[in-house]
């Protein structure tokens, strides 16, 4: 669809169809659709891939880290240490993980799943950090760097003709007509 948006100069469906490439392996796109892309819009793709797999090393190996205990917390380094422990025995591999990295809101599905393993977590302190988790606010600037560099491709690449003339404006031109 990519390759038919820059054929024809379709700006509308650019941005939502680079969007949907991006959810793709680099490897399981075929040689021949490579080509049809072409060198600007491929060559941007590989980059974003590359931005969005150390972002999500990134986030995998920092935790969010626990701004303030809540008043149940009895234990606030036992609850620190297992939180660290948990995002990276489960989070993080679920981001990670080799033959099956999961996109973002999966890893949360499962993530919160987690709730019987929490160990020396405080519950009431888990609540609080699985919201922060959902939120994603590590993971809007993914989307924000997919939408920004499909917009700037979309914008040089495609030139939208503009309106056809008026059957009038036609006329004015002193055009033979048919």
């Amino acid at each position: 669809l990519l390759a038919l948006c820059l054929e024809f100069s379709i700006q509308k469906f650019f941005v939502p169809t680079f969007r949907r490439l991006v959810e793709f392996r680099v490897r399981d796109i075929p040689g021949p659709a490579r080509k049809r892309l072409g060198f600007e819009v491929w060559n941007a793709f590989v980059d974003v891939k590359e931005l969005l797999d150390e972002h999500r090393r990134i986030v995998a190996c920092e935790e969010p880290p626990i701004i303030e205990h809540l008043p149940y917390c009895t234990n606030n380094t036992a609850c620190s240490i297992d939180w660290r422990q948990l995002w990276w025995n489960s989070m993080a591999r679920f981001l990670l993980d080799g033959r099956n990295p999961q996109h973002f809101r999966e890893a949360v599905e499962h993530f919160q799943e987690l709730g019987s393993e929490i160990r020396r977590v405080n519950p009431e302190c888990w609540k609080i950090q699985l919201q922060t988790v959902k939120k994603g606010a590590a993971f809007h600037l993914t989307f924000d760097l997919v939408e920004e560099t499909a917009q700037r491709l979309s914008a040089a690449l495609i030139t939208e003709p503009g309106p056809m003339l008026t059957h009038a404006e036609l006329n004015t031109l002193g055009l033979p007509s048919h």
